[in-house]
């Protein structure tokens, strides 16, 4: 099914119909979330988010967790920008086996994150500030040197701001120009062919 675009699309649109007066921040938070964690089609996910106008509410938390992980995250973190996406809300999620608090920023550097998912964050004003049920601070995470930098240039006062837009970025052979939706790691040879252009992909 997961293949079949048509008959994702067939069955979200019964499915939406059937549930019109059920769908709640939490369902339709659950559902992208899911779709983004399944790998489903861009096609499917956009028809989605077509559906929520604001993303305001806490309950979206979960699908910007699900969206910073995603190979064509870029694409969905502007999505969920231009809905209103908070950066800061806390998401419950599972550690372990155990249901905890985390802030997006906080996640992304604890789950190592690359630092363009990070940068988003902070230039979409994340906070340093919050602390975990240990007292710990996205500051006393272990971090990648780059990733690292970035907390604290925030932390000084710097201004972060995102770097992918205006770039050349080469995948083996093909050169991506100005300002494609491209991540800048995808120069790496073992990422070759895994992101697709969901501005030109059908």
């Amino acid at each position: 099914l997961r293949e079949n675009r048509a008959s994702q699309l067939e069955l979200l649109e019964a499915w939406l119909n059937a549930n019109k007066g059920a769908l709640s921040d939490e369902l339709m938070a659950t559902v992208l979330a899911n779709a983004i964690d399944q790998k489903m089609s861009k096609v499917f996910i956009k028809a989605v988010f077509q559906r929520v106008k604001n993303m305001k509410s806490p309950k979206y938390g979960t699908v910007l967790l699900s969206a910073m992980k995603h190979k064509n995250r870029i694409e969905l973190l502007g999505m969920l920008k231009d809905r209103g996406i908070q950066v800061n809300n806390v998401c419950e999620l599972e550690k372990d086996g155990v249901l905890v608090e985390e802030t997006p920023l906080y996640h992304a550097v604890r789950t190592k994150c690359d630092e363009h998912v990070v940068r988003w964050l902070l230039a979409n004003g994340a906070s340093l500030k919050w602390a975990d049920a240990d007292g710990k601070t996205v500051m006393d995470l272990d971090a990648d040197p780059k990733v690292k930098m970035l907390l604290l240039n925030a932390k000084q006062g710097k201004k972060v701001t995102q770097e992918w837009s205006g770039k050349l970025y080469t995948t083996g052979t093909t050169t991506i120009k100005t300002n494609m939706p491209w991540d800048a790691d995808l120069n790496a040879q073992t990422r070759k062919g895994e992101h697709e252009d969901w501005v030109t992909a059908q």
